[in-house]
């Protein structure tokens, strides 16, 4: 079909691993199989023409299949991993692995475990349950004091061992997928750590020198002053961003220049060219392997990352192509590297830095020979990366820089220079062990140049936007056009005025990404209600005609909801303003993420209960936009939709303090298409007896929808309260283990013998409530 054809294998491959993801993961049984008829068929059609045709045919539907097959034997194999651990989920248990990674964020160390084994409990006469085939990721929030002695040794923790759990709200981040893709089948919350710090550890040979090269690396990142610049040094030399600050990794996100703080070609390419220097012109055989060999121990410090495995497998290819006198090609290495990373981890194709790393070096690979005819080489490589990447940070980060193409000028010149002086003080501390004040100066005096200009390029997000995202068909639609514009197949047919060809090629291609797009159709878009998963915490998102409501937001003390939950949420689906804001109370789990997501993102109005007018006049952290919602008031969103205040009644109003107790809620009514939806915030029991005198023979807190209060607390939620509003349907929005052993086993009794469905957060996700004909339809991140 083309000349490059591992290009066209390595895509058939993706295809048919992403056919196995949505069968497997996402139980679309016939949207995936759909997926993969369909991607066979278009190929096959796309190569009929050709000679050899058949030949070609059976080739590309055995890189299909391999992919379905390698990721569902993956999948199979993962499944029975945490088949044990899931029959008994809330048991303790003890595992003891080798730690092969350990990084430390938020005061919280991530430990992750390889040939780990699980025990009934720690002690030396504890039986073996059995062993996990692949890794164990252990939070530990207690205290490690040399993470280094800790390397490459036995470990033991205690904890509940757990599946990890697919994504909370549609459209955001999976940390399954993410897990898998890097090897991991079990998490653990662990509450002990137990290992001998006097012993000395027994070491194979391969762990003792895995064990040496780390203790170089943090060495190494030990000769810098700051802590700032340290971080900094980790993720630009090593691609470890766990120790940058949260300030410097913002700018670069924003300026989408984060590929800096990633390995990439520019290390692996440096480290080439010095010990091409160093060999001369010689391309011998034994200088080839410890070249590679050197790579290795390179990429061994990086803790293998996609971009290092990627970078490392090209370089080798090239390197042996031009041992054996062949023209080395970009797009074959490429497409080469992707096959042998997918073959070894299927699961790969769904980590960010994957992609993010192959679309960088596709585009090159493709883009290039048609920039540099009119802008040069140099520059024409950095807007080839641009244009690859570009649609897909867009996609992933929900931001886009209108600059990034000139930013990324200076900021690539001076990494340029700063990853040489790293590699060379690096190697200087290998060979000599220190490193030379003049050069360790000059390296950190780099660091920050780098750093301040980076920060002020940022300018506080001022040249970058946000963006909604599109559907992954569409994404999909234009990778495969510019592959098939760019490709050697489609200018053959150009010249050959072939049209019927390029036309059945563009169909192909129009129904592949057609299919794609069905499959992974968002099907809370039709959710008229979604009740946001935020932790514990409230949030109800309305939507009506184009306009978007939040009742509540969350909030936590250790987190900011606001940036990491609420507007990864909204942008995900769709969402680009609300156009009002409304609160129950001003409690940290209602109200907080409200004020967080407006710092940040565009929050026309607020509505916070008129109880509140002269306290919050006086705490000052409202803005202009405040509206005092009077109790007994309608708020119309749409013609369909309105909101009724229905607590606290009308002329019950009286000034209070901004941390006064839950007494002082505000209870809202949604009416959508003839179905009520009541939403108590934090209701306690006093008001709901007060509710039921104020609303004695009417019908008023008649609902169809009933989000349970204080998160299904037993001080709420009372027979009589049930008996009233008589829901079909209880949602309950609660965090995953929290301490306030919320919600109530007496509160999910009332309700299972009233046979009101129940639906958690903590469970099941985030709930859509989709109104068909007044009827309900339930949608569930998990069921």
């Amino acid at each position: 079909m083309i000349r490059r054809k591992l290009c066209a294998y390595s895509i058939m491959m993706a295809a048919g691993i992403s056919s196995g993801c949505f069968i497997m993961e996402e139980t679309k049984l016939i949207g995936g199989s759909l997926l993969l008829i369909i991607t066979g068929t278009a190929a096959a059609a796309m190569s009929m023409s050709e000679r050899n045709s058949w030949k070609e045919v059976v080739n590309l539907a055995a890189f299909l299949l391999a992919g379905f097959m390698l990721f569902t034997l993956r999948f199979i194999s993962y499944e029975a991993d945490c088949s044990l651990i899931c029959d008994t989920p809330d048991q303790m248990s003890y595992v003891e692995g080798t730690a092969e990674s350990i990084t430390c964020t938020d005061e919280k160390y991530r430990i992750v475990l390889g040939n780990a084994i699980v025990y009934d409990s720690p002690g030396d006469d504890h039986h073996e349950q059995r062993k996990i085939r692949y890794k164990v990721q252990i939070n530990y929030y207690g205290r490690i004091d040399d993470t280094a002695d800790l390397m490459y040794s036995r470990i033991g923790f205690r904890g509940k061992l757990r599946k990890p759990l697919t994504a909370d709200n549609p459209g955001c981040f999976d940390p399954r997928l993410y897990s898998r893709s890097k090897g991991i089948s079990c998490v653990m919350t662990a509450d002990m750590i137990r290992y001998d710090d006097q012993a000395e550890p027994e070491y194979d040979m391969i762990c003792r020198w895995k064990r040496y090269i780390y203790r170089i690396r943090e060495e190494y990142i030990g000769y810098f002053r700051s802590d700032q610049i340290q971080g900094f040094i980790r993720g630009v030399i090593f691609g470890d961003k766990s120790s940058i600050d949260e300030e410097t990794r913002e700018d670069f996100d924003i300026n989408s220049t984060g590929h800096i703080l990633a390995v990439s070609g520019l290390h692996i390419g440096f480290i080439y060219a010095l010990l091409k220097m160093l060999t001369g012109r010689r391309k011998t055989l034994p200088l080839t392997i410890i070249v590679i060999l050197l790579l290795v121990a390179y990429g061994e410090m990086t803790m293998w990352s996609a971009s290092t495995i990627r970078a490392v497998i090209v370089l080798s290819l090239n390197l042996m192509a031009l041992y054996a006198r062949r023209h080395p090609d970009l797009l074959t290495s490429v497409s080469t590297a992707a096959i042998l990373i997918l073959s070894v981890s299927p699961y790969q194709l769904f980590d960010q830095g994957f992609r993010m790393s192959f679309a960088a070096l596709t585009g090159i690979a493709v883009l290039t020979g048609f920039l540099k005819s009119f802008l040069g080489e140099a520059l024409a490589v950095m807007i080839a990366v641009q244009c690859a990447v570009a649609p897909l940070t867009a996609y992933i980060f929900h931001r886009i820089n209108f600059l990034s193409i000139f930013i990324n000028i200076p900021v690539i010149a001076i990494a340029s220079v700063l990853v040489p002086l790293c590699i060379i003080s690096l190697a200087a501390d290998i060979i000599t062990g220190s490193v030379p004040g003049p050069v360790l100066s000059m390296t950190e005096d780099v660091a920050s140049l780098l750093i301040r200009l980076n920060s002020t390029l940022a300018d506080e997000g001022g040249f970058s936007g946000m963006v909604v995202s599109v559907n992954p068909g569409v994404l999909l639609l234009f990778y495969l056009t510019i592959l098939l514009i760019c490709s050697e197949w489609f200018r053959v047919r150009a010249l050959r005025r072939d049209w019927h060809g390029i036309l059945k090629a563009v169909i192909c291609l129009l129904l592949i990404s057609v299919v794609t797009g069905m499959v992974c159709y968002n099907t809370f878009a039709d959710d008229e209600i979604v009740f946001v998963s935020v932790g514990q915490g409230d949030c109800v998102h309305i939507r009506a005609d184009g306009n978007d409501v939040l009742i509540d937001g969350g909030g936590s003390a250790f987190s900011n909801v606001g940036e990491s939950i609420l507007m990864p949420y909204l942008l995900s689906n769709g969402v680009d303003q609300v156009d009002l804001a409304l609160v129950t109370h001003l409690h940290m789990d209602h109200y907080q993420g409200i004020r967080e997501l407006s710092e940040i993102f565009p929050v026309a109005e607020f509505g916070i209960p008129a109880d509140y007018r002269r306290s919050a006049g006086q705490n000052g952290q409202f803005t202009d936009e405040v509206i005092f919602i009077d109790p007994g008031s309608t708020i119309s969103v749409s013609e369909d939709v309105r909101i009724d205040v229905i607590w606290p009644p009308p002329g019950r109003t009286g000034d209070i303090e901004i941390d006064d107790p839950n007494e002082h809620n505000m209870v809202y009514m949604i009416n959508c298409k003839d179905i009520r939806i009541m939403v108590t915030g934090d209701l306690l029991e006093a008001d709901e007896l007060d509710m039921l005198e104020y609303y004695r023979y009417t019908d008023t807190l008649k609902c169809d929808v009933l989000k349970v209060a204080h998160h299904g607390s037993k001080s709420s939620t009372t027979e009589e309260f049930l008996e009233a509003a008589d829901p079909a349907i209880a949602v309950i929005q609660v965090g995953r283990n929290n301490l306030y052993g919320h919600p109530h086993d007496q509160t999910l009794k009332r309700l299972e013998e009233r046979g009101v469905r129940v639906c958690r957060t903590d469970n099941n996700g985030a709930v859509g409530i989709d109104i068909r004909r007044g009827s309900i339809a339930v949608d569930t991140m998990r069921n």
